[in-house]
């Protein structure tokens, strides 16, 4: 049988994805900027607290840390002067460290907080700032903290689904059979894309597991392909990434009869990172989600410009935070950032494109739905520039 490597058995935490774009993104012109319902306050200026996980012992999260910050104030200079003020606080990827940074961020002054990244943390928060009512616009994608006073950022595994559902029902692939890794992180992926594809126009008729190490993987491709075979799906759903089990498990696939040609791959995560998994034989013609590529670009363009190097792929996100809140500051100055006034908003363009939040606390963000062909991403579906009704 043949197989592509070992699978990473690392643990990855559950951060903001990168989300979608569509719009060009007009930086400089705050009246660009999307809007929606009247919040009845004045005009006036915000200040917001950044919460950061600088300061923990992962290193990774301290250069996230750096580049959401950097985009956070990106986007301040870019506003009307005096119309958004801010204040950074280190959580350290800690919940309780957390909790005292956005309380000292609201004894300072804080009318919203931005952040944290990691979901605890988020709802740590949360339960904190409920009481006044304040905003926690939070950079992770964990749809189970949302709500409340807890707004995401991220885009979340529901929105990934719910676009590539939509799509597959266009192309008439309307059975699809989710495969994921038996894992904690990858069963939360699971679920959620159940959740995003319902109302979509495609069925989930069936899922199966494999434990998370090539030699679980074979032990369980048979079985699974049987599964696969007898729910007459005519697309796979996989939720394994490019660092995990997705190499091995596309290159297992073809050898029980599932190969690409014979039967649709889509996937959870981006099969264009890192950029050699463009060159895998299993992705090609796999469908996957990703950014508008200009608004990104417009935006890493700038990012650069400002601060010499490229940003983190979160770091559009801390972007987008201080633009809402801009945005709502020159309408309806403080009253203009509650969880509710930003449920009610509408639709705002960001460094990545449209995206508005919902009356739950999670958000929705346009994508693009790509491919891989001869190696290289294209395009099958354009990110959209319209989103639906606000709230909902």
């Amino acid at each position: 049988m043949a197989t592509s490597r070992a699978i990473d058995r690392r643990h990855f935490l559950r951060l903001s994805l990168l989300p979608a774009a569509a719009l060009p993104l007009a930086a400089c012109d705050p009246g660009a900027f999307g809007g929606g319902m009247s919040t009845g306050g004045r005009p006036g200026p915000v200040q917001v607290g950044l919460l950061v996980p600088s300061g923990a012992a992962d290193p990774q999260l301290g250069i996230i840390s750096d580049s959401l910050t950097k985009a956070a104030q990106l986007a301040v200079a870019e506003a009307e002067p005096g119309l958004v003020t801010l204040r950074t606080y280190s959580t350290a990827a800690d919940p309780g460290r957390a909790q005292q940074a956005a309380q000292q961020a609201k004894a300072d002054g804080a009318n919203v907080i931005l952040g944290p990244l990691l979901a605890q943390n988020a709802a740590a928060v949360g339960t904190v700032m409920a009481s006044s009512n304040t905003a926690v616009l939070t950079f992770s994608n964990n749809s189970d903290i949302a709500g409340r006073n807890v707004l995401m950022l991220g885009n979340t595994f529901e929105n990934i689904a719910a676009e590539l559902g939509q799509y597959a029902a266009g192309q008439g692939r309307r059975r699809v059979f989710i495969i994921n890794a038996r894992s904690a992180a990858e069963q939360v992926i699971r679920d959620a894309a159940i959740s995003g594809l319902s109302g979509t126009g495609v069925q989930v008729v069936g899922s199966a597991e494999f434990e998370l190490s090539q030699e679980g993987l074979a032990a369980a491709m048979p079985g699974i392909a049987n599964s696969v075979r007898a729910a007459g799906a005519d697309a796979l759903l996989l939720t394994s990434d490019t660092q995990a089990a997705l190499p091995t498990l596309v290159g297992m696939l073809p050898d029980y009869g599932l190969g690409p040609s014979a039967i649709q791959y889509m996937g959870m995560a981006r099969f264009d990172r890192p950029p050699s998994a463009t060159s895998l034989p299993g992705l090609q013609g796999g469908w996957f989600t990703m950014p508008d590529a200009a608004p990104t670009a417009e935006f890493n363009q700038r990012y650069i410009a400002a601060n010499g190097a490229a940003p983190h792929l979160l770091a559009p996100l801390a972007y987008d935070g201080i633009r809402v809140i801009a945005q709502q500051a020159r309408k309806s100055g403080p009253a203009g950032v509650t969880p509710q006034a930003l449920m009610n908003a509408g639709a705002f363009s960001g460094a990545t494109g449209t995206f508005r939040f919902l009356s739950d606390g999670t958000n929705r963000r346009s994508l693009s739905v790509a491919t891989i062909r001869n190696n290289s991403v294209t395009i099958l579906k354009q990110a959209s520039s319209r989103l639906g009704a606000t709230g909902s």
